[in-house]
């Protein structure tokens, strides 16, 4: 009984305080909430704010108050073509009410709905999002803790190295600490171009990352990428925007489901049969990334319960165990690759087969193997 006493005289409290600041803000001028959060984002920003209208809310965002501001435009940084950087049909800032009380409005989380973001670099490689002045130029700059993207379009297009990013977020959180990003984010990726090859062409993804900034380094502590059923696991870094130093790993995963995500011109190299089974795989991937040059993949994979079936002769391997490497070699690209196993055992129509193999350039195929029958 004290219990239930003790619970409704907490909700009896927290209903008075919402009553209390109701009525401070029904007894203060809504103009002025709003005119000062827009102030506070203008006076952070080199580019003057184009809006259409501004309203103040709370049962939108409640337990948050937020003011809400219809069709946002927000110019690139002026070293481009006064094009568009952000553009959203619905955005909220979201403000405490206590800070309402206070009369200070720290705009640490924005709800952007309905948006398009065009992210792109100049030949000196600098981006068109610079758009924030000095903090020491500013009496209340903006401090960010979180952002949230809903149906919005987000596009980032770079020359060098090339990269193409066209993709339509469902939803991405995006939590900033200091130096420290975690994203939570899906959507469907219409392409994902680095160098020459699109990476994630037509495809629904959803992952969680974590990783901090600093300088031209960004350190990946996690990163979990879904691909419908196909699950990745990554940590590394990435200088420079070019130059990866990854580790990727999966298991339990099916092979099919890994051939359908990779790019197309390494898809054609499995067109001449059907392979599938469970994989389990641990590889890195370093180097530089750009038109002329492919980084170096390592692999060291396990498959269990596999099936692989040529589809020129009548060949069929059932109950597929083996385990191996996998390289793309000196050159970095087919004609090096490598692929072994240092044990082989299946199942064919009038026996088994155990053994090992050696297959390379898969440009011609050159194949080794030592088998008993």
């Amino acid at each position: 009984m004290k219990r239930l006493i003790r619970i409704a005289y907490k909700i009896l409290i927290v209903f008075l305080v919402i009553i209390g600041v109701g009525v401070f803000i029904f007894n203060t001028s809504l103009d002025d909430i709003e005119e000062s959060v827009i102030n506070t984002i203008q006076q952070n920003l080199e580019a003057p704010l184009i809006l259409d209208d501004v309203e103040f809310t709370i049962y939108e965002t409640f337990p948050y108050a937020s003011v809400k501001i219809t069709n946002l435009l927000v110019m690139e940084s002026k070293e481009f073509n006064n094009d568009t950087l952000l553009f959203t049909r619905c955005a909220y800032v979201k403000i405490s009410l206590f800070e309402i009380l206070n009369k200070i409005y720290d705009l640490h989380s924005i709800i952007i709905t309905d948006g398009k973001i065009n992210v792109k670099y100049n030949d000196a490689n600098t981006p068109n999002f610079l758009i924030f002045k000095k903090n020491s130029e500013t009496q209340n700059p903006i401090s960010i803790k979180q952002i949230t993207l809903l149906n919005t379009k987000l596009n980032i297009a770079q020359e060098i190295p090339k990269l193409d990013i066209r993709w339509d977020l469902t939803r991405s959180i995006i939590k900033i600490e200091d130096q420290n990003y975690e994203l939570n984010t899906e959507g469907f990726s219409n392409r994902l171009i680095v160098g020459r090859k699109d990476y994630m062409d037509s495809k629904k993804f959803d992952f969680i990352a974590k990783t901090k900034i600093k300088k031209d380094t960004i350190n990946i502590s996690k990163f979990n990428l879904q691909l419908a059923d196909l699950l990745l696991i990554a940590h590394g870094n990435v200088y420079n925007g070019n130059t990866v130093d990854l580790e990727i790993a999966c298991e339990k995963q099916e092979i099919n489901h890994i051939i359908m995500h990779l790019p197309k011109d390494i898809q054609n190299v499995f067109s001449p049969f059907i392979a599938n089974g469970k994989i389990n795989f641990q590889s890195t991937l370093k180097g530089l990334i750009n038109k002329d040059n492919n980084p170096l993949f390592e692999m060291n994979y396990e498959i269990t319960e596999g099936y692989f079936e040529l589809k020129s002769i009548p060949l069929k391997l059932n109950a597929i165990q083996m385990n191996g490497q996998l390289t793309n070699g000196e050159l970095r690209n087919f004609k090096s690759t490598i692929i072994s196993s240092n044990l082989f055992n299946a199942k064919i129509k009038n026996g088994f087969i155990n053994g090992r193999f050696t297959l390379k350039n898969l440009n011609n195929y050159f194949y080794n193997s030592k088998s008993e029958y």
